[in-house]
């Protein structure tokens, strides 16, 4: 049976899962912006270092880590993100933001609940402050895009 710490870093560690399928749908969709495009993999690529250094940890602490493949709610996400990026670059980044605010509500909330074990906590922190600057830089390219006339 799994301790509740070791639950808490498996749910992360889905959530980078499904983040990084957020991204490739987008990143699909975005020919059209190579900037954003290119900004996405480095991003995807934060993600996926999330999911081999908390799956690490997990194995560190004496269990198995959860599965890397997506689970349903990914399922949904993509679709979700993929739709939307389908609609333009604009609609694309917006669709990125609402994923990125969850990433961020959840490892704000991991860093806050009592059951993160303290050994985890510094892993857990650097990769909240890489999802605070993924959704600050969507935040203002989708700001320089409103600004831009069409």
């Amino acid at each position: 049976m799994k301790s509740e710490g070791i639950r808490l870093l498996d749910s992360l560690i889905k959530l980078d899962v499904d983040a990084i399928q957020t991204y490739q749908s987008a990143i699909n969709e975005l020919a059209a912006d190579t900037k954003a495009q290119n900004k996405l993999r480095e991003f995807m690529g934060d993600h996926e270092r999330h999911v081999r250094e908390l799956s690490a940890l997990v194995t560190t602490l004496g269990a198995t880590p959860t599965s890397s493949t997506p689970d349903l709610k990914g399922f949904f996400l993509k679709g979700f993100t993929a739709i939307r990026s389908a609609m333009g670059v604009e609609q694309a980044l917006k669709a990125m933001q609402s994923n990125e605010d969850l990433t961020n509500r959840t490892y704000r909330d991991a860093l806050q609940n009592p059951d993160l074990p303290a050994e985890c906590r510094a892993l857990v922190q650097r990769n909240y402050e890489d999802e605070q600057r993924h959704l600050k830089w969507i935040t203002e390219r989708i700001a320089q895009k409103a600004a831009t006339p069409a």
